[in-house]
């Protein structure tokens, strides 16, 4: 039987590879054992002389996670209550106003854990860091199915915040990282393009059949999300962890996660662009995001039903889903600063347009098509500058600022809706909009203020 390196002259008298070789910040490190008055370049030597062959079976392992990751997005998202949960709530006896506040729960889970669940993520794993996710998802799903008061609806809120932050930055960072390690990083924007437009497709999809079914059963809708949450739960188990830099744990946990968290704070700080970036996609998003969920709302109370809403929400993921695959060629003709500008001035054209016109669908299309078109590009942006040791807590960092940004709007807009109508809601938001545009467009209007000499 031939071992994997019977190849190599270097062997004799020499002890194997011990463990996979790893990436540390700067290149691979080898984990190969001479005598002790080695210095390591005899491993290195015996490993390239060997035609690297071991070297490419991590990399092909490394470099499947990409695949799956694509399987695991389309089960992820295969979410048939998004569409009508705030139906579903409003059904059980939930106000508008109550409505915001249980998303605000939502955001201010997500704002306090957010960061802490990315350190989780980069310094115990992408991958058990997405398994406690999808646990979290589980149980605030049986939640929704069995309660029906404001404070059991609060608790699976808390469950289901927590499961995204477990997930976001992990999910990234996890590809990124198997990417980079492969030497594949360039290819991040077309890979994110691919996924993004993964979610939107199976968004819509589930959308639609989500409307069919919440015309029937709202209950029904969360049975199916609960049977392909499970599914996602266990494609992660196909995940290789890729290298994440990380040296070995020293410290509690407690003093690890802060450490960690402190050291990405201040990550961000430095790197100005960064920072910019973070929050300035993250406030169009939240705009965004917010319109998905009470044109719902908006839809029901003219009179339209639970299918035609699930079609024209399944619309604004169609239209995303497009542009997701575009963003690399455009982003790449026009560069960073151009492309933001011109996205963000979108943005502000289509919350105009719903406080103007009747016929919010066209617009809320649009809007749908500069929300992906900027997650894709500014993810890009990001992951090419940040560290790969801290790249799930930076991460979790824009997360946490999304829903800061929710914290605020969600529960303004809905009592606005609730007190003086949606027309006044409408218009209150396209006008914080335009404001948010004019005073985010000034770095970026500065020469260099979106430098790309700052990567990593």
């Amino acid at each position: 039987m031939f071992t994997r390196f019977q190849s190599c002259p270097i062997r004799r008298r020499r002890r194997p590879f011990v463990g996979e070789p790893y990436l540390v910040e700067g290149g691979w490190s080898f984990p190969f054992l001479t005598n002790e008055k080695s210095n390591g370049t005899a491993a290195r030597a015996a490993f390239f002389f060997c035609k690297g062959e071991h070297m490419q079976g991590i990399f092909a392992r490394y470099h499947a996670n990409v695949w799956k990751n694509y399987i695991y997005t389309i089960f992820f998202n295969l979410r048939f209550t998004n569409g009508i949960w705030m139906l579903y709530l409003a059904s059980r006896g939930m106000s508008l106003t109550q409505l915001g506040l249980l998303e605000g729960i939502f955001h201010v889970t997500s704002l306090v854990m957010e960061i802490p669940t990315g350190a989780i993520a980069d310094l115990y794993g992408r991958k058990n860091s997405r398994l406690l996710g999808r646990l979290c998802s589980i149980i605030s799903t049986l939640i929704f199915l069995s309660s029906g008061s404001f404070w059991l609806f609060a608790i699976a809120f808390f469950f289901s915040a927590l499961s995204y932050n477990l997930e976001s930055g992990a999910g990234e960072a996890l590809v990124y990282d198997s990417m980079k390690a492969c030497g594949k990083e360039k290819d991040f924007l077309k890979v994110t393009g691919i996924q993004e437009a993964l979610f939107q497709y199976s968004g819509m999809l589930c959308l639609i059949i989500g409307g069919r079914i919440g015309e029937h059963s709202y209950l029904g809708a969360y049975w199916v999300t609960l049977i392909f949450t499970i599914l996602s739960f266990f494609t992660i188990f196909s995940f290789v962890e890729p290298p994440r830099g990380v040296e070995k744990l020293a410290r509690l946990p407690v003093s690890s996660i802060l450490n960690q968290t402190l050291d990405s704070v201040r990550t961000v700080v430095k790197k100005k662009s960064v920072a910019f970036i973070l929050v300035f996609t993250q406030s169009i998003l939240a705009c965004s995001t917010l319109l998905f969920f009470y044109l719902q709302n908006y839809w029901k109370s003219i009179g339209i039903g639970e299918a035609k809403i699930g079609m024209y929400l399944a619309s604004g993921c169609l239209s995303g889903a497009i542009i997701a695959n575009l963003v690399n060629r455009i982003n790449r003709r026009m560069g960073n600063r151009r492309f933001f500008l011109s996205i963000s001035w979108l943005s502000v054209v289509c919350l105009f347009g719903m406080a103007l016109s009747p016929q919010k669908l066209p617009f809320f299309v649009l809007l749908s098509m500069a929300d992906s078109a900027l997650f894709v590009a500014s993810s890009n942006f990001v992951n090419q500058i940040i560290p790969s040791r801290q790249r799930a807590t930076i991460l979790s960092i824009g997360s946490m600022l999304f829903s800061l940004a929710m914290i605020i709007i969600f529960p303004v807009f809905g009592g606005i809706a609730d007190l003086y109508g949606f027309t006044v809601a409408f218009w209150v938001l396209a006008i914080g909009g335009i404001l948010l545009v004019l005073l985010m467009s000034i770095p970026l209007l500065r020469t260099g203020s979106l430098s790309e000499t700052e990567q990593e």
